[in-house]
């Protein structure tokens, strides 16, 4: 079972592109909210990556303290 790293860099480079597209004038409603969901996804991947990351951090601090 091959297990997929989650490439936080990746993930802020695509989000960067997609608010980059937001800026551009070739603006479309159907386009805005393809792009709207797909950043939306992102944002919460990264934050559930986050939020794990910072799970581990505790995990190591109460662990030198304990």
């Amino acid at each position: 079972m091959t297990t997929k790293v989650f490439d936080y860099e990746s993930k802020k480079n695509e989000l960067e592109s997609i608010m980059a597209w937001f800026e551009g004038a070739d603006v479309t409603i159907d386009e805005s909210l393809k792009k709207y969901e797909q950043a939306e996804k992102i944002i919460i991947e990264m934050e559930a990556y986050l939020a794990d990351k910072k799970m581990s951090i505790q995990k190591i601090i109460d662990k030198s303290k304990g």
